[in-house]
């Protein structure tokens, strides 16, 4: 029965897409008035990237071993114990919202394309 219904639900869920549709308009004018919505919510909500995640060198300091007029040489050895980090738009959901609403405004609607 949970074989059932597990098979059910992926198939309801991967079986479709949206698009913007208007009456009398053509997929040209869709992609047109998109890309200038995409255009004015960035300036409204221009990227903001966070990095999050830390970054963990150690870093040992090596005496060179060939002295050079007199003088030692000292030189920096970086061992990589990790480094891990991520980028996320803080400004990508809201800025998303700004698209939706530009294209509602113009009565393009998002309907439900089944594959």
């Amino acid at each position: 029965m949970k074989l059932l219904l597990l098979v059910l639900l992926s198939l309801m869920s991967g079986c479709s897409t949206y698009q913007w549709v208007k009456e009398g308009k053509s997929e040209y004018d869709m992609h047109k008035k998109l890309i200038s919505c995409q255009a004015d919510a960035l300036v409204k909500m221009p990227p903001d990237n966070q990095v999050y995640g830390a970054d963990s060198y150690e870093t040992k300091i090596r005496k060179n071993k060939d002295k050079i007029d007199k003088k030692e040489k000292y030189y920096r050895e970086f061992d990589q114990d990790s480094v891990s980090y991520n980028i996320s738009d803080a400004n990508e959901g809201p800025r998303e919202v700004l698209i939706k609403h530009c294209m509602i405004e113009d009565n393009w609607h998002l309907v439900e394309i089944k594959n």
